[in-house]
């Protein structure tokens, strides 16, 4: 098994709420061996608190060989509010459905 990072898209603005929902569950859920990390891409580059990329949060995720993730860890991260995941997000076959 091997980690990928992945992007969720969120509204923009609500980059930090998802984040920090993201992270509450994984620890409720005691799911830290399979989304190992939850992070906000850099802040501008002229010292802003404005995100460079707004509406992105990254999502590191143990996978498995194929590249697929848990449905545990699937549904954790679909069900975060205001959370839009795109079809074949996980390079599975997955769709938001």
């Amino acid at each position: 098994m091997a980690k990928q990072w992945f992007t969720i898209f969120t509204r923009p603005g609500y980059e930090r709420k998802v984040r920090d929902s993201l992270n509450t569950r994984i620890e409720a859920f005691e799911m830290q061996g399979e989304i190992t990390q939850v992070m906000l891409p850099p802040h501008s580059l002229s010292g802003t608190r404005e995100l460079f990329f707004p509406g992105y949060v990254l999502v590191e995720v143990e996978c498995s060989d194929k590249g697929e993730i848990s449905d545990k860890a699937w549904h954790l991260i679909k069900s975060i509010p205001k959370v839009n995941l795109a079809k074949g997000f996980f390079r599975s076959g997955r769709d938001n459905s």
